[in-house]
């Protein structure tokens, strides 16, 4: 199955139009909603009910009154109880410029996020009004767009990030979207782009006109983890994507990713995961994984 965005899997129930999507819980005619995501930052918003949220395969419970920003370009899997209300909200990264105030504010809020865990945030009720009513109109948005459309997404997007800043009491320590983060920005949307061709953090260091441990350093400070942890990350990334389908053999993968042989691409899984290929879509046959999401 090819990577696509939300919007190009699920064309029914779910208003879109190039650089954003939404999808409401009650739209779902399964309960199951799957997704590889490529240059997507997403939002879920639980208004009401509970689920399960999969991020790179691993779960997490998912409640009532609680936002959740998932890492940009990760698959993930969205199961819902009965009677769930709540949204699933995508956008292009790149929709927001880092010269906008809205990129410092959805900055600040952690939106942004990269090869890493998935965050929550859990919201008052007075919030959680406001959050419900900001997708409601994202919705209206979307669907009836005018030369005032961009502006009134951004806007959208603002209030969802200011909320989120209440909440977690940051908003008075708001600090702007420096170089070094707009470098680094630059360098996870370059591995996306090159981790087929380029492994290694030199590689991309050269692109950047930056020395190979500066270029570390900077990426440790901003997302937490190693620049060669991102790229080994996409690696992964698309390996458990092609691993899905088992129409594909693990010796096709490992030809696809540019593995000199399956061998040394199950060492390389092994030692980034944890453990073997083989075992992990073993794993994913127990767990009954289903390909598609449809809406109504």
């Amino acid at each position: 199955m090819a990577s696509q965005t939300s919007y190009e899997i699920c064309t029914s129930g779910v208003i879109s139009d190039d650089v954003m999507s939404v999808c409401a819980f009650e739209h779902m005619t399964e309960k199951v909603y799957r997704v590889d995501n490529r240059c997507m930052s997403t939002i879920i918003w639980f208004a009401a009910g509970n689920g399960t949220i999969s991020v790179y395969d691993e779960p997490r419970p998912a409640f009532a009154a609680e936002v959740y920003c998932l890492p940009a370009d990760a698959p993930f899997e969205l199961k819902i109880s009965e009677g769930a209300k709540g949204y699933v909200l995508s956008f292009d990264a790149r929709f927001v410029s880092s010269s906008d105030d809205a990129y410092d504010l959805l900055f600040n809020a952690r939106v942004f996020l990269y090869h890493g865990k998935s965050l929550s945030t859990r919201v008052s009720t007075s919030t959680a009004a406001v959050i419900d009513a900001t997708f409601k109109i994202i919705e209206h948005e979307l669907a009836f767009g005018d030369e005032f459309h961009t502006h009134a997404l951004k806007g959208l997007l603002n209030i969802l990030a200011v909320s989120l800043l209440r909440e977690t009491g940051t908003q008075h320590t708001l600090y702007a979207a420096t170089p070094n983060t707009r470098l680094v920005e630059h360098f996870l949307s370059l591995i996306d782009e090159h981790y087929l061709s380029k492994r290694f953090v030199s590689q991309y260091a050269d692109v950047l006109r930056i020395s190979p441990n500066r270029l570390n350093i900077l990426v440790k400070k901003v997302t937490g983890f190693s620049a060669s942890h991102h790229i080994h990350q996409r690696i992964i990334q698309e390996a458990k994507r092609q691993g899905r389908s088992p129409l594909v053999s693990m010796k096709e993968i490992a030809v696809n990713l540019g593995f000199e042989d399956m061998s040394h691409f199950s060492k390389f899984f092994k030692k980034i995961v944890g453990e073997n290929f083989s075992h992990y879509r073993r794993g994913l046959r127990h767990a009954g994984y289903r390909q598609e999401l449809r809406c109504a």
